[in-house]
Parts: C-alpha cells; sequence; structure tokens
C-alpha cells in the first residue's frame, strides 16, 4: 500500500532548502537522503522565490494562494503596518473602506471588498482582530524593564559608554521673534501656509558619556534659502524638503555620511533612535548599528527627551533674544526702539529668565519664559504616510523588477554640477581650516585608473557631469577644469555646464596639469589630491612639475568629494566564479609558477597585483563588480612560496572555491585576506620577506606604491600583463568561436534594420535593443563589453556616443548609420566590431571618405613587420590613405582586447602617440584594428575588426628577426554601395573579396544550418565580389 503523501509547510519547504544548499549533494541524492520525490523536490527549489516574494507570515501554511489584486493586496498590508505602528484601531470596516480606496487609486475598477477577499487577505498574511484594551497605545513599564535589562545591557557590553550615541529630531520655530508670539501655535502641528516657512527640523545626536555631540542637521524647506547664498561654510549640516521635515531618505543619507565618518575613525558605534516612520533600517552600514526604542517609549526612554532637546531650544531662544537686543545694525528688521539702546550693554551673560523680563520692562510682549522655550515642543518632525505614498511605493516595488536585473542600469539621481563643485569648496574650507592646512588646499584631482567603473567610483562623473570613460577632473578655488582625449571632444563640450574648462588633449596649447595649477594657484600652494587615486608614475611626474613652481603634492586622508556624496552607491560585492580550465588554457597553479619565475629573474620575493584583470586571469575566475568587465573588487601578493588573496572568500561560489582549494597539482600556499586589509596585510607582508625586491607596477596607486621603502621598490609592468596579452591556443580558439557568434547576430541584426527602416519610426535605442536581442540567443552569451554605439547622422560624428532619450534620432535613408559593440561569452571570448552602414543612397563624399578609411584598414590589416614592432611605428599605416587627403581622426587606431576579460587591454596599442609600456607586438595578440573619420555635425565612420597577431610567411628572415602580421577574427562584411572602386588598387579589391569569401563560407554555413534564410540572403548580397 502507498505511503500517504505528505504536505510540507512552507517553514519545512524553507528548512529543507536551506539544508540543500549547506549540503555538497546533488539534488538527485538530496532528495533521496531525505525521502523526498525528486521531482516533489524540484517544485520546491523552483517555488523558492515565488514563496520569498510572498511576504507570507504565517509559515505553518502549506498552501501558496496569491491575490489576483496583488497590488491593492501590498497596499493595504503596509497601510496596515503604519497603522499598527501608530496604535490606531482598525476595524473590518475600516478594513474595507481603505482597500476600496486603494483599488481606486491602483485603477482596478472590477476590485470588491467582499468579505471573502478580507478573509483571504487576513489568512494570507496571518491577520487578527483583537479587542483593543483601555490606553493600549500607553507604553507597558514591563518593556522598559525588559529593554533595559536586555537591550541596553547587550549594547552596554558590546560598546563603551562613548560610542553609544543617541539621535532624535526636534521642530523648531525658528524666526518666532517675541513681538510676534501668540499661545495658538501651543500643540498644533505645522503642515503648511505661512506657519511652515517658520520652522525647521533640527536633528541632534550626543553619546552617552557627554564626550561628543555630532554636528547637527537642520532640514529647512528651501534647498537655497536666500540667508545661505553668499555663505561658504556652515556649522552644521543642512538639507531640504517641502515640509521641513525628515523623510527616510534624508535620514538614511545621515546614516550614510556619519557611517562614513566612523569608519576612517575606526570606530563602532550604536545609535539608538526612536521608531517613527521615518527611521527605516539602513542596510550595508559597517560602523553603525542601529538599535530602536520600544513604539510609545520615548517620553521614558529617549534620552535626549529628558531636558537636553529643551536646553538646546532654550539656548538657542537665548541667543535669539541676545541677537534682538544688541544687532544695532539690524534696529529697522528686528524693531528695535531707540528707547531700548541701554539694553545692549552687559547682556551676555543673563539667564532666559532674566533676559525676558528686561524685555518684559521695555515695553515688550514677553510671555512665560516656560512656554517661550516650549512653543514648538509638539512640532511635526516627520511625515505621515499617504494613501498615495503607498500606492507609489507599490508601484516603483513593481518596476525594479528581478532580482537578476542589473543594479548599474537604474536610473541615477541628476545632480548640478554647480552644487556638487559649492560643496567641495565648503568642504575644502572646512578641512582646512580644522585640520589647520594651509590655506592653498584646494586643488582635488579625480583620476580613475580604470576606463569602465563601478558607480560607486564614478566621482568624475558626479562632480562634472561628465560621463565618457576617460577624463580627468582638477578643482581648485576659483577654476574647474577637465582633460580629456579627441574621442570625448564634442561629448564633453554637451556635458560639461559652464563651470568647466575643457582641456583638449593633444591639441595645440593644451596646459598639462602641472601647467594650469601653477598658473592659478599662488606659489607655495599644497594639491590635495587622494592617494589611492593616482598612480604612481603620474603621482611623480605631477610632483615634480609642481615642486619646480614651488607647490607641493600631498596625500589627503579623506576623499572630499566621497564626504559630499551623500547618496553615494555601496562597493559592489557580487558573486564571483571560476573560468574553467578548457576555457582559460592553463590551470591558475601553472599561471602563478610561471609569474614565481619571473620574480626570481628579477630578484624579486614579492609581487604585489592591483589591477582587476590581472587578478582575474591570474585565478582563472571572473565576476560582475564593473559594469561590462568581467572583473571583481580584490588585490592579490605573490611571493615565492605563497599566495595573498585580498577577497571575502563568501563571494566565491562553490565552483571557484573548490577551484582555489585543489592542490592536487601542487603544494600552493593560498591565504584569503580582507579587502580592507590591504595597507596593514603588505606592510607585514614587506617587513617579513625582508630581502629581494618588492615588484609591483608603476600604475598602481601612489598609497601603495609608497608602502614599499623606496631602495626595495621594482616600478615596472608585472609579469602578468604581459603573460595575460598573449593568448594561448585555448583562449584564441575561444576568441574564434566568440567572433563567429557575434557575426551570425551582427547578420541578422543589419539585414533586420534593412526592412525595419522604411517604416520611418527605427530609432537608435530600438536598433541597440533589438541587437541585444540577437545576441541573447548565442550560446554563452554575458552581455555587452561596453555600452553599444548606436549612432545615426551627426550623433556617429560624436566618437563614443551613447543613445539617451534625450539624444535619441531615427534611423533614416537619409544618413550613416554607425553600430559599434562588443559582447563577452563564458566559454571564453570578448569581441569588439564596429560597421557603418548606409540604407539609402550615400552621397559621392560619404563614398570617398569611407573607401579612404576601409583603405587604412585593409593596409594595417595586412602590413607584414618584425617581431616586437611597437603599435606607435604602424598607427600611420591606417591614415595614411586619410592624410593624402587631407583627413585624419583624433583616436587611436587600436587596442589589446581580452580572453573574457576587458575589452581594452594593455600593455600593447596601435596610436598616434607611444605607450610608455609597450612591449612590441608579438604572435598571440589580439588588437582592434580601427581607423575612422568624422565629420562633425554631420556623419561619422569607423571600420573595426579585431585581429589575432600571427607569425607571417615571407622569404626571408633578416637577422632571424622573425616577421608577423594580422589574421582577422571578425567575420562580418563591409558595405559595397558605400565603396568607391576606383579609388582601390587591386591588391585592396581582393583583400575585400577574400575577406567577404571568409564571411560566406564561415558564416553563411552556420545560417543555413540555423535555417536563418533571410539573414543568409542578407550576407549573399553583401558579399558580392567587387568588380
Amino acid at each position: 500500500m502507498a505511503s500517504k503523501r505528505k504536505n510540507l509547510s512552507f517553514a519545512e519547504k524553507n528548512e529543507l532548502i536551506e539544508k540543500f544548499q549547506n549540503s555538497n549533494l546533488s539534488k538527485a541524492a538530496f532528495a533521496k537522503a531525505n525521502s523526498i520525490p525528486q521531482m516533489a523536490f524540484n517544485n520546491i527549489l523552483a517555488g523558492k522565490l515565488c514563496s520569498s516574494n510572498a511576504q507570507i507570515c504565517d509559515q505553518e501554511r502549506k498552501r501558496q494562494r496569491l491575490s489576483p489584486y496583488e497590488n491593492v493586496d501590498k497596499a493595504l498590508l503596509s497601510w496596515i503596518e503604519y497603522a499598527r505602528s501608530q496604535n490606531a484601531p482598525i476595524s473590518w470596516n475600516v478594513l474595507k473602506e481603505k482597500s476600496l480606496e486603494f483599488a481606486n487609486e491602483l485603477g482596478e475598477s472590477s476590485f470588491v471588498a467582499s468579505n471573502g477577499w478580507l478573509q483571504r487577505f487576513n489568512s494570507r498574511h496571518n491577520l487578527s482582530f483583537k479587542k483593543l484594551c483601555r490606553e493600549a497605545a500607553d507604553f507597558d513599564n514591563s518593556f522598559l524593564k525588559e529593554w533595559k535589562d536586555v537591550v541596553l545591557r547587550d549594547i552596554l557590553e558590546r560598546y563603551e559608554s562613548a560610542n553609544v550615541f543617541n539621535v532624535d529630531e526636534c521642530g523648531l520655530f525658528y524666526r518666532i521673534l517675541p513681538d510676534r508670539l501668540t499661545l495658538c501655535f501651543k500643540g498644533e502641528k505645522c503642515v503648511g501656509g505661512k506657519k511652515s516657512k517658520e520652522r525647521l527640523t533640527v536633528w541632534l545626536a550626543a553619546n552617552m558619556d557627554g564626550s561628543e555631540k555630532i554636528i547637527p542637521l537642520v532640514i529647512g524647506k528651501f534647498l537655497k534659502p536666500w540667508c545661505m547664498k553668499n555663505c561658504k561654510s556652515l556649522p552644521l549640516f543642512y538639507d531640504a524638503n517641502s515640509k521641513a521635515w525628515m523623510p527616510a531618505d534624508i535620514w538614511e543619507k545621515t546614516l550614510r555620511r556619519w557611517d562614513l565618518n566612523f569608519s576612517k575613525q575606526k570606530r563602532k558605534v550604536a545609535l539608538i533612535a526612536d521608531n517613527c516612520t521615518a527611521h527605516c533600517t539602513v542596510d550595508g552600514l559597517k560602523s553603525n548599528e542601529l538599535v530602536f526604542l520600544p513604539p510609545n517609549s520615548t517620553c521614558v526612554l529617549q534620552p535626549l527627551d529628558q531636558g537636553i532637546i529643551q536646553n538646546f531650544k532654550a539656548t538657542y531662544r537665548k541667543l535669539l533674544l541676545q541677537d534682538m537686543i544688541s544687532a544695532v545694525d539690524r534696529k529697522e528688521q528686528l524693531q528695535v526702539s531707540p528707547e531700548s539702546e541701554e539694553l545692549l550693554e552687559d547682556d551676555d551673560d543673563l539667564p532666559l529668565t532674566e533676559l525676558a523680563e528686561k524685555l518684559r520692562n521695555h515695553g515688550y510682549a514677553i510671555p512665560d519664559e516656560n512656554l517661550y522655550t516650549k512653543i514648538d515642543e509638539d512640532l511635526a518632525t516627520n511625515s505621515e504616510t499617504s494613501i498615495q505614498d503607498i500606492v507609489s511605493n507599490v508601484l516603483n516595488s513593481n518596476a525594479k523588477g528581478s532580482d537578476d536585473e542589473d543594479d548599474s542600469e537604474c536610473e541615477k539621481k541628476s545632480v548640478s554640477t554647480s552644487d556638487a563643485l559649492k560643496a567641495i569648496d565648503d568642504l575644502g574650507c572646512f578641512f582646512t581650516n580644522s585640520e589647520a592646512a594651509d590655506e592653498h588646499l584646494k586643488a582635488i584631482r579625480d583620476l580613475e585608473k580604470s576606463e569602465y567603473i563601478a558607480s560607486c567610483d564614478q566621482r568624475r562623473a558626479f562632480i562634472s557631469g561628465f560621463t565618457g570613460s576617460v577624463g580627468t577632473a582638477i578643482v581648485t578655488e576659483k577654476h574647474a577644469a577637465l582633460w580629456t582625449d579627441g574621442r570625448y571632444f564634442l561629448q564633453a563640450e554637451q556635458e560639461l555646464d559652464e563651470n568647466w574648462i575643457l582641456m583638449k588633449v593633444g591639441s595645440a596649447g593644451t596646459p598639462t596639469y602641472g601647467q594650469f595649477l601653477s598658473d592659478v594657484l599662488p606659489v607655495g600652494s599644497h594639491v590635495g589630491v587622494d592617494p589611492f587615486l593616482m598612480s604612481y608614475d603620474s603621482w611623480d611626474t605631477l610632483c615634480k612639475e609642481l615642486k619646480n613652481k614651488g607647490h607641493s603634492l600631498v596625500p589627503v586622508q579623506e576623499n572630499l568629494i566621497d564626504v559630499c556624496w551623500a547618496d553615494k552607491p555601496n562597493r559592489p560585492l557580487n558573486k564571483v566564479e571560476c573560468l574553467p580550465v578548457k576555457y582559460a588554457g592553463k590551470s591558475w597553479h601553472e599561471k602563478v609558477w610561471e609569474v614565481q619565475k619571473e620574480m626570481q629573474k628579477e630578484g624579486a620575493s614579492v609581487l604585489i597585483v592591483t589591477a582587476l584583470d590581472e587578478i582575474a586571469w591570474l585565478f582563472n575566475l571572473r565576476g560582475c563588480d564593473i559594469q561590462y568587465n568581467p572583473v571583481f573588487y580584490s588585490y592579490a601578493a605573490v611571493t615565492l612560496n605563497s599566495v595573498y588573496f585580498f577577497i571575502d572568500p563568501e563571494r566565491l561560489s562553490s565552483e571557484a572555491k573548490a577551484s582555489l582549494e585543489n592542490t592536487s597539482q601542487g603544494n600552493m600556499n593560498l591565504q584569503f585576506c580582507s579587502y580592507d586589509s590591504l595597507t596593514d596585510t603588505l606592510k607585514n607582508i614587506i617587513n617579513t620577506k625582508n630581502e629581494g625586491k618588492i615588484w609591483i607596477s608603476k600604475e598602481s596607486s601612489y598609497a601603495v606604491v609608497s608602502l614599499i621603502p623606496q631602495e626595495r621598490q621594482l616600478l615596472k609592468i608585472t609579469p602578468i600583463n604581459l603573460k595575460k596579452a598573449i593568448k594561448n591556443e585555448q583562449e584564441i580558439k575561444s576568441s574564434q568561436n566568440a567572433h563567429i557568434k557575434d557575426a551570425v547576430a551582427l547578420c541578422e541584426f543589419f539585414c533586420w534594420v534593412s526592412k525595419e527602416i522604411s517604416s520611418g519610426n527605427l530609432t537608435e535605442i530600438d536598433a541597440a535593443n533589438k541587437l541585444e536581442e540577437f545576441k541573447k540567443s548565442q550560446s554563452d552569451y554575458v552581455g555587452p563589453s561596453f555600452e553599444t554605439i548606436s549612432s545615426s547622422g551627426p550623433n556617429g560624428s560624436i566618437i563614443h556616443y551613447k543613445p539617451t532619450e534625450e539624444t535619441n534620432r531615427k534611423i533614416t535613408l537619409e544618413e550613416i548609420y554607425l553600430c559599434d559593440c562588443g559582447s563577452q561569452y563564458s566559454d571564453g571570448g570578448t569581441t569588439d566590431v564596429t560597421r557603418t552602414w548606409h540604407f539609402g543612397t550615400p552621397s559621392a563624399f560619404e563614398k570617398v571618405c569611407y573607401t579612404l578609411v576601409l583603405k587604412g584598414h585593409i593596409a594595417l590589416s595586412s602590413a607584414v613587420f618584425p617581431k616586437a614592432t611597437t603599435g606607435y611605428r604602424l598607427d600611420s599605416f591606417a591614415r595614411r590613405p586619410l592624410w593624402e587627403y587631407g583627413l585624419d581622426y583624433s583616436h587611436g587606431t587600436g587596442h589589446g582586447v581580452g580572453a573574457y576579460l576587458n575589452v581594452h587591454e594593455g600593455p600593447m596599442g596601435i596610436s598616434y602617440k607611444s605607450l610608455p609600456n609597450d612591449p612590441g607586438l608579438q604572435p598571440g595578440m589580439i588588437l582592434s584594428i580601427e581607423p575612422g573619420f568624422y565629420e562633425d555635425g554631420k556623419f561619422g565612420i569607423r571600420l573595426e575588426n579585431l585581429a589575432l597577431v600571427k607569425e607571417a610567411e615571407t622569404s626571408h628572415n633578416f637577422q632571424n628577426t622573425g616577421f608577423i602580421t594580422f589574421e582577422p577574427l571578425t567575420l562580418v562584411p563591409f558595405q559595397a554601395k558605400l565603396i568607391d572602386p576606383s579609388l582601390l588598387t587591386d591588391k585592396e579589391i581582393k583583400w575585400i573579396n577574400d575577406y567577404h569569401v571568409n564571411c560566406r563560407e564561415t558564416i553563411g554555413k552556420i545560417l543555413e544550418e540555423e535555417g536563418k534564410t533571410e539573414a543568409l540572403q542578407w550576407l549573399l548580397k553583401e558579399t558580392q565580389p567587387l568588380g
């Protein structure tokens, strides 16, 4: 007889899921060990996300029944939570009426608040009706003893009294003078009209032993009140909203600012606060522990309510009365009568009671001083939750999408660069005064070394509004300047406002950083720089340049941008995955051994690695902390017998952990260290390994390099950099496969655009989205390797253009369309390709420009040259056809590309500028070849392939030098319509025809096998031989 089927509760299912996640068993083995049918266990795992999102209060339930009116359900539950926090009684009829209000606001016209729906709602959320006892909202004294004995005792055991803070808000009628005072304000809530303009909310905080008072936060109604118009700095923090209340966003921003400051002090503190609705929990705090008081207990337990706030207000009003009496230059404003001038003397030390009596004696209508002090005692300091607020929150939560959504795509809050610069200036004054630094500590440089960075590191974009991937911002007391290269000139001109000076790198007359600072700063100035944001090489150059002009470069302990960036995102801590050896080509042990051999050759005992792509390559790991680049925040140090990995092991997937723990290939002493312990751990390693050189790249930050004694520094590119650049056989194979998949998607894409464009409604953003759709159909596709450049007409002349809702243009038959895109594939490949297309009839000038760019592309692609030739010597191959017509382009011609790593990879490149660490091209390297031409305000042309450097077959071999050439990896056709064959040589025509044959044979075969007939016909048409 079959056993009776058992229905598991949600609690039991969650327990099983947690038990499975902590085991090393497969699904089948785990199900068997726990006597569960495998299909049933699969269903439990599949239902995990659904059950976790359902807010099931009763974990003993065995069946999850969702509401057909999910938004009404969420809104009503949210309102109940708020109402109960206010101890408001809720009856059955109130619940019905409230649910109908929410349904009306949410547009659910078919909703009926039936008894059945309400019963199911209560059941879903484990709600029940209870009789409200008399004075239910009063504080239960038994809670007081319990809170003191349990919660407070625990806090005091874990924290010193100096690190226990109480925070609270109070309302303040800051402009009330005695002659305007009336008792009608007593006990009233100020919610609008004239009175709301007279009020502030003041946020106070102090520690338990009275040794520290935190700088107050004042919340007003206006972001830029006229009284602060010419203020350079304030002795307090100021924020604003329309009602001068403390909302949740200001609460969170303030706590994060506190957390940053306490973290830098290396302190852990407890913050005790009441549980009002604005006081939300804040995730990700490192140094602050939030402790909330029980409901309705503030009058008993809140320390600041025990006379401290009242004393603050009494002191404030005493100062206000003193100002009223003594400010002779403001007699008219304050209406101080001439007869009252005798009050101007000897009033500084009078208590409030005597000041009040003195004013009464001179005809001022001063009420009782206790009433004057307590006039705003009951003033509201945080908002009540409205129906509209709840509905908005429900709809916003629905719009967030799944947990897999990329956080970096979220819309960023717009910040005025004027406000940002003002904040920097204020902070500069604050730090100058508080740290007794030289008065010229004004210059702040933000060098973001990585091309692509996480949102938490986008300081330059925050302060300037410029979003290009390359640029340097310098801010002084009176100037703000930004340096960038030719790829971003047009973009910078559009994004920078009137506060900024654009410095065009490479253009005649553009000063260096040092020249600019020497021109605008008085002699003897100190230029402050965050040492973690500037490479040692750049620091050394700037330091020497400034020293020659009588200035000095000094490291600052606190980045002023971080301090004024109130809503700065947290550093991402995403999961790190393993790249299998079958794609990496070598185990991480082999790579470390090769690196250690290079260290021995150089006499180095320690190698410090700070470049994220080098760390990812060394350990065969990939992450997603940086958008478009599969890298993760970490550091590494390699000695001759150990490897130190600065990362939280919990970030590693089970496969990644297993890979690193695998010692089958020899004894590899791997030690995990905290990411934030870098400085202390490196100091210890350097002191322990007291012999030999310490190898570190000059591109590492000054803060890290400066830890090494100068006599032990070995400053050169790391051995990992070059080994990563020269791809092994498997990495080359993976790259070839990636380009085949990319070409299939691009053929489908251009075929689709050629048909869709006739509708007249196709936009740049539509095209970019559709391209992504085609790419997602390819196996092992992870995502773009950079943001797709989909640009039509004049937008194409912006070299690194990004389509937005404001700039989005239609793709038409009359304009050139430029598409530059790339992909990351988890089987080891990274791509980057640009094609320029015209779907109508191009002009003669457009055809000439396109053909000249193509001639340059062919010249470099077919070049044969000695091994170790630098890219600087090859760059002119691609430019010569344009030069002969008096044309050029203002960007480099090629960059290295990683193997499922960064799309822009060093140390080699092809550019009109000499690259300091370029080792010269060698077989196995992968580079882009991408000449272009850009007619400002009209069109842009760029033709980009990725190419593999390989051995060339030559008749001779001069002095056994060895000669190399390029082999194209990209297999996407060039548009014959845009080519003027009369400008091509026979050799160039043959190169194009041979290239198109390769495209047709390789990609056409796959399109045919996959039944993509339309894309195949498009490819065959576009690869017809040139006559």
